[in-house]
């Protein structure tokens, strides 16, 4: 078949974007033909092995940064809700062009639409509702046919990454063409059940063609250190402590303190101040460091992080942007993965830290637990109840310290049963867990995601 996948932002950088670069390369493997519709900066360089129909901000034609599906993104963004009129006409046309020149070049099949919003209501009306009409002044006028001369209308999958939910809550710019067109896809696909429960409740009448489909992994990349592994897979039961193991360390002796580690953008909404402000809390002895992985779209937001860090009594590197082969090497020499976003859609960098041996101390966003303890349930993992909100994501700022001060006891909770946990018990805790984790592969969602649109 040939697959069209489609995001109005850059194709990397961020959770969606990863997500979708797993399931190009996963679509590829099992003999499918790809192309790519995607947002950039005139000044981005992508190298790519497939079509790709780039719509280039910053230009002459599109003169305003890459629109980002967060208000705070890990690079220069422009916010949807801020956008001009005549802004928002130019971001629709130019998107509108690329999709007509995409759907005459490439012929897709089955067209894959990452993020319930304004490209996605626009694909539909370029593939299905014009092919199923006559033409219109969507420009449709050069649909493509079938052997038999009928238009031809490739199936149609719409996926949920959490922040499109988190946009429609928060204004209604593209809240009436979603409602419009979302049931009349082929499939709707959520990461979790808690998440299609949102999409139902916000669009009633998409119900039957939403699922809960949840997510993945690269098990190549992220998983065990090789020390670890060989530990793990020694028959004579290695008297070498796998926590040592972990961390490399020779003498088999539990270290006294951990390195703790986080992964993602560095603002505000993804709780990176929290989680800076929790650290500074009670005895901070039993933490080595902090590893803080990740871009920043905003000066002030990592300048306040900076000065955050600085405050702290051990140290706190601050990495900026890696490569996933680097991400991979961080998470296999921490002990502790750290999360205390306020809002998420299903945080692939929890997965990603768990097959790499982390423990997980994150926070309760909705549908985690659930997921977590259901497809990994030998997973060492403390979730943390969230502060209230006053709008989506956006806490109550009085909630705040005592949101602090239980990310931080559940970080010595962690340290805790580290330390109390025996060899033994680490060792099958590993093993479990390793095993729970090799279901989740990007080959095994594609085909899923596949057969939910009913693509044959």
């Amino acid at each position: 078949m040939r697959i069209l996948s489609i995001t109005a932002q850059k194709p990397d950088s961020t959770g969606s974007g990863i997500y979708l670069s797993h399931l190009q390369h996963a679509f590829e493997k099992a003999g499918h033909d790809v192309a790519l519709i995607y947002g950039c900066d005139v000044h981005d360089a992508y190298t790519f092995t497939y079509p790709t129909f780039p719509v280039v901000f910053n230009t002459s034609r599109v003169n305003f940064p890459v629109v980002g599906m967060s208000d705070t993104m890990p690079y220069t963004s422009s916010i949807y809700r801020n956008l001009t009129p005549v802004q928002l006409d130019v971001f629709e046309h130019e998107f509108r062009r690329v999709l007509l020149t995409a759907r005459k070049e490439f012929k897709p099949d089955v067209v894959i639409c990452h993020h319930l919003y304004g490209v996605m209501t626009l694909a539909y009306d370029v593939f299905k509702a014009c092919s199923a009409s006559a033409p219109s002044t969507a420009g449709c006028d050069d649909t493509y046919e079938t052997m038999s001369g009928t238009p031809h209308i490739p199936h149609m999958i719409a996926i949920c990454h959490g922040s499109d939910l988190r946009q429609l809550r928060t204004h209604h710019l593209f809240y009436e063409r979603v409602r419009a067109c979302l049931s009349k896809f082929d499939a709707v696909i959520a990461l979790h059940e808690n998440q299609k429960i949102q999409i139902t409740s916000l669009f009633p009448e998409a119900c039957k063609c939403v699922y809960a489909l949840g997510a993945a992994f690269d098990s190549a990349l992220f998983r065990y250190s090789d020390t670890l592994q060989a530990v793990l897979s020694s028959s004579t039961g290695n008297s070498l402590s796998v926590h040592a193991a972990h961390q490399q360390h020779s003498s088999g002796i539990k270290p006294r303190t951990f390195n703790l580690c986080y992964v993602g953008k560095i603002s505000y909404k993804k709780g990176v101040h929290s989680l800076l402000r929790s650290l500074a809390i009670d005895d901070t002895s039993r933490i080595a460091k902090l590893s803080l992985i990740g871009g920043s779209g905003s000066t002030d937001e990592w300048r306040q992080a900076r000065n955050l860090a600085h405050c702290l009594p051990f140290p706190v590197h601050m990495l900026g942007a890696l490569s996933q082969e680097q991400v991979a090497l961080h998470y296999q020499s921490s002990d502790i993965f750290v999360l205390a976003s306020y809002y998420e859609g299903l945080p692939l960098c929890v997965i990603e830290a768990l097959a790499c041996g982390c423990a997980v101390v994150c926070s309760n966003t909705a549908g985690l637990y659930d997921w977590i303890t259901h497809h990994i349930p030998h997973a060492l993992c403390y979730f943390v109840d969230l502060p209230a909100e006053r709008e989506v994501g956006v806490p109550v700022c009085s909630e705040l310290p005592g949101y602090e001060v239980r990310f931080k006891d559940a970080i010595d909770a962690m340290i805790d049963t580290l330390l109390n946990e025996t060899d033994t018990q680490r060792i099958q805790r590993l093993h479990y867990t390793q095993q729970e984790l090799s279901a989740l592969t990007w080959d095994a969602l594609a085909k899923r995601i596949l057969d939910a649109g009913r693509c044959k």
